[in-house]
């Protein structure tokens, strides 16, 4: 975990992280410098639970607190999980029981759904994604073994998160095993304080969202090499989608060669009239 300032919410995420079942798991808290009263809660939580460590990030930057945290992990497999989310009773057993048997030596990453909770009704209960027995290449969705975590870290501290970098090696690496599964692994709170939500406006969520699609042009350099063909010319049509999205050339995003969805993506994200729809309509836009 890599946590910022999560005071009002940290608490019931450890709780539910901490009383997982079924299996033998260690907690790494990464503290990214917290100028609130996180550091202390969690100093409480680990008096208490002798599989959970707390650290503090050794820079700033919610990517070098993961690559910390994955860095020190001892266990065969890894999830990642936010602060201010809350782990479903049970679920890390049903991830983990997916994927148990697979071989250490190939990349194994298993995707799960999520569920949103939100004190404002238009973002609250929406499961993503819709589609059944379908994991996301959302957030936290991921757990993954040691292999493929050895492939994709450290994910580069420039980047504001980690989760697109994951989703672009898991798409885009050769010989990744993905299994998808219907269990609900992470309630994710849509509240003020997330990174990135559709309760910002336009403007702020246009320059966040850009932020995040600068992996695109960084795991192209870093990686391009190692791609195969067809990866590497997808990974390219995808850069050029992204960069017709910032100038809001819908032309050009038609143009690209990338699937529908990725396409109405980038169209939702590009304007503040379409990100109207996009927001007003969350519930049916999200998770296809």
């Amino acid at each position: 975990m890599a946590v910022r300032d999560e005071e009002n919410y940290i608490e019931a995420s450890m709780n539910s992280i901490l009383g997982q079942r079924g299996l033998r798991h260690e907690v790494i808290v990464v503290d990214d410098n917290s100028s609130d009263s996180t550091g202390e809660k969690l100093k409480k939580f680990a008096r208490r639970h002798k599989n959970l460590k707390v650290l503090s990030n050794t820079g700033k930057g919610k990517c070098r607190a993961y690559n910390l945290g994955v860095a020190l992990s001892k266990g065969r497999f890894i999830c990642l999980f936010a602060g201010d989310d809350v782990m479903p009773c049970g679920s890390l057993r049903k991830r983990w029981s997916l994927l148990r048997r697979t071989n250490p030596l190939k990349p194994v990453v298993g995707l799960s759904k999520l569920v949103t909770f939100s004190n404002q009704p238009r973002y609250d209960g929406h499961v993503v994604p819709k589609k059944k027995n379908r994991g996301g290449l959302v957030g936290t969705s991921y757990l993954f073994n040691r292999r493929f975590a050895d492939m994709a870290f450290p994910v580069p501290a420039s980047l504001p998160n980690e989760d697109t970098w994951l989703e672009l090696a898991v798409t885009h690496f050769s010989g990744v095993e993905v299994i998808h599964s219907g269990v609900i692994g992470n309630q994710y709170r849509v509240h003020e304080g997330n990174s990135i939500n559709m309760m910002q406006g336009f403007a702020e969520y246009h320059r966040k969202y850009s932020q995040r699609r600068e992996a695109l042009f960084v795991f192209y350099k870093r990686h391009a090499r190692k791609l195969g063909d067809l990866n590497r010319r997808r990974l390219f049509a995808q850069m050029n989608c992204e960069l017709a999205r910032r100038k809001g050339d819908l032309w050009g995003i038609f143009l690209s060669a990338i699937g529908h969805r990725e396409k109405l993506r980038a169209i939702s994200c590009m304007n503040p009239l379409f990100f109207w729809f996009r927001r007003t309509f969350y519930g049916l836009a999200s998770g296809w």
